[in-house]
């Protein structure tokens, strides 16, 4: 059925395709939950109650969304704190080249 589908696709339309093919797998076999799902799709208009540590590296956006991952997610409690107190290490991180190739 994939390869059906994908011959009337353009091109990059089936990337998205695939996307949207793998996630639906996932959240069928709750891999992917619901609060997951609703966030990649909608985002988030929380504000962040932690100040940023630095406004020049991390966005307003990213600091919120940091904020919320760490409010919604229980395996990512910590992480403002774990940023705040390596700050360093996470920008070197955060530019380290991406290493994973397609």
């Amino acid at each position: 059925m994939f390869t059906d589908v994908c011959r009337g696709l353009f091109e990059s339309h089936k990337k998205i395709y695939s996307f949207l093919m793998c996630t639906a797998i996932r959240r069928q076999n709750q891999a992917i939950s619901f609060s997951e799902w609703n966030y990649l799709v909608r985002g988030t208009t929380k504000i962040a109650t932690t100040p940023n540590p630095d406004p020049a590296f991390f966005s307003l956006a990213g600091w919120n969304f940091i904020s919320y991952i760490e409010e919604s997610y229980p395996q990512l409690k910590g992480i403002v704190d774990h940023i705040k107190a390596n700050l360093q290490t996470w920008k070197t991180f955060v530019k380290e080249p991406n290493l994973i190739t397609a």
